[in-house]
């Protein structure tokens, strides 16, 4: 399966080069997904990332938004010519320093076009486009950089163009609402969701300096040790008999000045036999264990593991390459789990009904945990079980609009101590459910009753 699901990354790549990898969202350019989101009108798909030296966008326009944009002559409207490459890219250049502006650490930057290619769509898909025919297939691909010259603080975003969104029905009086255009921004390691509206057209973002590594959870070291002890028990009796004995054996081997032995002393063993029959009762000697026994882990430190190390099995996903993934993944999961668990969490991510695309984790809550057994599990080694479910929130983003889901999950954990600390070594699911969202409202933004999921 995991070679199965590399390639299906590496076909989905194949349809338009991306910085990023594979949490970036991906649609599968296919008739079904073309069918299901055909945008008979202007649109934008605008990927965001802000990295140490540069902010870049990667901009997907088809010729409809174009014209939107401002005035670009063409001969032909519905395509652009090899020989009116050149003037467009000028022209969008232009426009965009002007009206897409983007100010880091308060100052305007002037874009630098790093890649500018016309896109000629198949012709045989003009069907599903009866509004703008080939103006709405047909596409110009800008990567613009906005170079970053001091530490970064603050990324100021404004996106300017916005025609009517095609995708509403119109109103009593025909007209249709302005789109909002819903980008994706990858930043300290980490993809969100942007939204540009008519009303609120900018954006800022602010470093923080943390890192995709850094958002990983602490899961608090439990590997102390609980000194034991351990008594030996003799009876009095055996010490008396013993200290009678070393007092015959020094009273016959040891001299006075005159060469007599000191038999006096002998002569003390039976009262001493006499005193230990006398206080037979046995004489408990505590001593220090020379072993440590596993302190028993109360529910609230099983809680305290469990919370962080569930967590950090989506924080993994945060990675753009599968071997980062697996790398992090490492970190919370057994060597034996971490290809089941990966796939697992992969195909729960894929979006069948948005054509294959793949959904990117933007929450995770956890809810009612149960802590089932502390101490040795059925596989022998020394952890615990738990009972737990909780819900994901995913959003898959394309021509410039999202669609979220909400899925939730019940599942028995086990988790075990390795000598490199806590891991979940089995993961069984119970249940699994899609909570149904309006494809256009943030559920992390949702109100929710206190106390629920």
């Amino acid at each position: 399966m995991r070679h199965t699901l590399t390639s299906l990354f590496c076909r989905a790549s194949l349809h338009r080069p991306r910085w990023a990898g594979i949490l970036t969202v991906f649609l599968l350019i296919t008739p079904i997904g073309a069918e299901a989101h055909p945008q008979d009108g202007p649109h934008a798909d605008v990927e965001i990332e802000i990295a140490d030296q540069q902010v870049v966008f990667d901009i997907l326009i088809n010729l409809v938004m174009i014209d939107e944009m401002g005035e670009f002559p063409r001969e032909n409207a519905a395509e652009i010519h090899a020989i009116e490459e050149d003037a467009i890219r000028v022209a969008l250049h232009a426009y965009i320093a002007r009206e897409h502006r983007v100010a880091i650490n308060g100052v305007e930057v002037t874009p630098i076009i790093r890649s500018f290619k016309v896109v000629r769509s198949d012709p045989s898909h003009v069907a599903l486009f009866p509004r703008t025919g080939m103006r709405g297939l047909n596409k110009v691909h800008l990567i613009l950089e906005y170079p970053i010259k001091d530490e970064l603080k603050s990324v100021a975003m404004r996106w300017g163009a916005f025609p009517p969104d095609y995708t509403i029905d119109p109103d009593a009086q025909g007209n249709r609402p302005p789109i909002r255009l819903e980008a994706r921004m990858r930043a300290e390691g980490q993809l969100k969701i942007v939204i540009f509206t008519k009303d609120e057209p900018e954006y800022t973002f602010h470093a923080t300096g943390l890192s995709a590594e850094d958002r990983f959870a602490s899961v608090p070291d439990l590997s102390e040790r609980a000194p034991s002890t351990r008594s030996i028990t003799i009876p009095g009796i055996s010490i008396a008999l013993i200290a009678g004995y070393l007092l015959v054996v020094i009273g016959t081997l040891v001299k006075d000045r005159n060469g007599n032995r000191k038999v006096a002393i002998a002569g003390l063993a039976p009262v001493v036999a006499l005193a230990a029959y006398l206080s037979r009762d046995a004489w408990a000697i505590p001593i220090d264990s020379v072993t440590e026994q596993p302190k028993q882990l109360t529910e609230e430190e099983v809680l305290a593991v469990f919370g962080p190390l569930h967590a950090n099995i989506y924080r993994a996903f945060d990675y753009q390459t599968e071997s980062e993934i697996y790398d992090a993944l490492a970190r919370s999961v057994s060597g034996e789990m971490l290809d089941s668990l990966y796939n697992q969490i992969f195909r729960s991510l894929v979006m069948m009904e948005e054509g294959g695309a793949v959904s990117s984790v933007q929450e995770v809550r956890l809810g009612d945990t149960t802590v089932e057994s502390v101490g040795e599990l059925a596989s022998g080694e020394q952890g615990f079980a738990i009972l737990a479910r909780w819900q994901v929130d995913g959003v898959v983003n394309h021509f410039g609009h999202s669609h979220w889901r909400t899925n939730e999950y019940l599942a028995r954990f086990g988790v075990v101590e390795a000598e490199d600390g806590w891991r979940i070594a089995s993961h069984n699911v119970l249940e699994q459910q899609r909570l149904d969202t309006d494809p256009f409202v943030d559920p992390t933004k949702a109100e929710r009753p206190p106390g629920e999921l």
